[in-house]
């Protein structure tokens, strides 16, 4: 059967080689059963532990190249890079340790392959591909050749002739031969003792087959002659490291939002993001991992790697292994359809000859629940491979859908169909008024309070959290209690809430710019502590959850984590002091709202109107987006509430006899 590359197109740039990486079915089978993974090197200082620093050793290792790096906190990043890539210097006996670091992204899969005098990464890419046509007209159409993922060697420790790759037996390197690691992942090492003795400083590339474009190199001079400065090299590792780790973060930060267009009949359509990417290195996340529709919205999910492969599949975990492009491993027969690998292996004498691949959707494009079992298919933005590049659905009913890649199992995300529009308002003694399509969870009116309640921030499914001024948290609904600031003393009173958008978390804001951050909200820094030209009067998250911004009563904003700053009205003489803000649900722009119902857009916030010189009986206390951000809401003390844009006036409180002043809304 020909092996050839599924996917090969040559441009300017070079190949670009379809990619595959950590699913259960290739780690289950090429990495557990079949490759090269070594035997844990000695118990090391842990700054020397991070391959990436490409640290000499002493007693196990000359040098260290990092096989990928640790992934940023809060992020899921597989770098496509080695570390260092280059610079590396050595000489014959010496031990280079290919090391994959224990805090590598889960989905992380690489080979460390060395080759021989005169081979190129593109070279072995086309003798080792990826994904290959199955031309026996076995269905499905694709498949992985077991070769591409194993091990040149046998692993350590298996007791079999020529197995290597420990400290205490690295393989051997000649220079003549190529020499694999097998795809392996985060906790691995890979040690090569040097063998080539050329009789003039010689450049080997290394790559691994996964990934074919990642690649480095190291250049092996005579016995004798000067090799690398551990510290240089190191250095060079860490800047590296820095380097690449910025431009992902950038990358993540320009593709962690959702846009949102609002169709004719009302109904919205959404677009995101299923990974992102630089030359180094690849973010494995849904951007955003969390979005808000309502039921009758479509969701489309571009991909546009360059070099990956991704799917959307619903729902996450064991019950949607139906849908899996990745079936488990077989042999081949020559005559006959192909058999399932066993524990004996195959006859070719590999532990598995294949992994089939089907790269077709597979089920419904609308959900009806988020019980549906359904598949995008394999998605890419490889050029050429004849893959689509984006998968759209529609989701009919309310309720959390929960899906995943099912070729980076840690590629998660959710969507949350909650019936829309609406609102709740809230008051100083904790009663909630919900209207429209909002649903009532309960409220704090009636109830002691030690301290008046100042805000309320809704969850995705539904529920919602009111803060109080003294720091104190109350989850109704379905909504998580995480934790609260009450009974510990403040600076200064808490003047806001706003949770993460998986519900999952919360963070308070208090009037000096303090921050306090609750469950899966992470804390990115404050105003606490800091000169404010006028006091902290609300906050707003950014869709990711991995940002936030804070507004003063004089309209200076504050941005923190991946919130953009976009502008301010500080400085600026304004008729009213600022009450409150809202996000747009791009994370790409945000509205600010004062006490006289003025509206001050910035970024991508639309103005759509307010009460800015208008007569009102009441001064505003908040303001809400709605779904789209194509409208928002305006909440007066009274309880009366101006729509503008496309959110829809669902009713109000004004006129009626409140036991306490509004003190702020959320809308949905």
């Amino acid at each position: 059967m020909s092996r050839r590359l599924v996917v090969s197109t040559m441009c300017a740039a070079g190949a670009l080689v379809l990619a595959v990486s950590a699913n259960t079915a290739v780690v289950g089978a090429a990495q557990k059963a079949a490759t090269a993974t070594s035997a844990a090197a000695p118990s090391r200082d842990a700054g020397i532990r991070a391959g990436y620093h490409g640290v000499k050793l002493a007693g196990s290792a000359d040098y260290v190249v990092g096989v990928d790096a640790p992934t940023p906190a809060h992020h899921n990043v597989q770098y496509i890079d080695f570390f260092p890539r280059s610079g590396l210097t050595v000489t014959t006996n010496q031990v280079v340790d290919f090391n994959w670091d224990t805090g590598l992204s889960p989905d992380s899969l690489h080979s460390a392959t060395l080759l021989a005098a005169g081979h190129t990464a593109m070279t072995d890419a086309q003798a080792n591909p990826v994904i290959a046509p199955d031309e026996g007209g076995e269905a499905p159409p694709l498949y992985i050749p077991a070769p591409t993922f194993l091990s040149t060697n046998p692993p350590p420790g298996s007791g079999a002739p020529g197995a290597c790759g420990d400290p205490a037996t690295p393989c051997a390197f000649d220079g003549a031969h190529d020499l694999s690691s097998g795809a392996t992942g985060a906790g691995s090492d890979f040690f090569v003792k040097i063998t080539a003795a050329p009789a003039s400083p010689t450049t080997y590339v290394f790559h691994c087959r996964v990934h074919p474009f990642m690649q480095g190199s190291l250049t092996v001079v005579p016995s004798g002659t000067a090799t690398s400065s551990a510290a240089a090299i190191g250095a060079a590792a860490a800047a590296q490291y820095t380097d690449d780790t910025a431009g992902i973060l950038h990358a993540i930060d320009s593709a962690n939002h959702a846009a949102y267009v609002t169709n004719p009949d009302g109904s919205h359509h959404v677009t995101i993001s299923a990974g992102t990417e630089t030359q180094y290195a690849e973010a494995l996340e849904m951007m955003p991992q969390n979005v808000r529709v309502a039921p009758g919205d479509s969701v489309t999910w571009k991909a546009t790697e360059k070099a990956e492969i991704h799917t959307v599949t619903f729902p996450e975990g064991q019950a949607s292994a139906s849908v899996d492009p990745l079936s488990p491993p077989v042999c081949e027969v020559g005559s006959g359809p192909d058999t399932a690998a066993g524990p004996s292996g195959c006859t070719s004498g590999l532990p598995f000859d294949e992994l089939p691949v089907d790269p077709a959707p597979h089920g419904p494009a609308t959900l009806s629940g988020p019980g549906v079992v359904t598949s995008s298919g394999i998605l890419s933005g490889i050029p050429g491979s004849g893959l689509p590049s984006e998968h759209t659905f529609t989701f009919d009913g309310a309720g959390v859908y929960t899906y995943h890649c099912k070729i980076h199992d840690g590629m998660t995300g959710r969507i949350f169909a909650t019936p829309s529009p609406g609102y709740w308002n809230v008051a100083g003694d904790g009663g909630v008024f919900a209207h429209g399509m909002a649903s009532f969870a309960g409220s704090m009116g009636g109830t002691h309070l030690n301290s008046a309640v100042v805000g309320i921030s809704p969850t995705p499914d539904p529920g919602y959290f009111l803060a109080g001024a003294d720091g104190g948290v109350f989850a109704l609904g379905d909504a998580a209690y995480a934790g609260s600031m009450g009974g510990t003393r403040l600076n200064q009173p808490v003047v806001g809430i706003s949770s993460t958008p998986s519900g999952g978390g919360y963070r308070l804001v208090a009037k000096d710019g303090g921050i306090f951050a609750f469950g899966d909200a992470p804390f990115f820094g404050s105003m606490g502590g800091s000169r404010l030209n006028a006091p902290v009067v609300g906050m707003a998250t950014t869709p990711s959850g991995l940002g936030y911004w804070l507004v003063a009563s004089d309209g200076g904003v504050f941005a923190f984590g991946d919130a953009p700053y976009l502008g301010s009205m500080g400085a600026t003489h304004l008729n009213q002091p600022v009450v409150g803000m809202a996000a747009s649900p791009s994370g790409n722009g945000y509205w600010l709202v004062a006490a006289d119902g003025g509206v001050f857009g910035f970024g991508d916030a639309a103005y759509h109107g307010g009460m800015g010189g208008t007569h009102i009986n009441q001064a505003m206390v908040g303001m809400s987006s709605d779904l789209g951000g194509n409208g928002y809401w305006l909440v007066a003390r009274d309880g009366g509430i101006f729509a503008f844009g496309d959110a829809a006036f669902a009713g109000s409180d004004a006129g009626g006899p409140l036991n306490s002043p509004m003190v702020g809304m959320g809308g949905v």
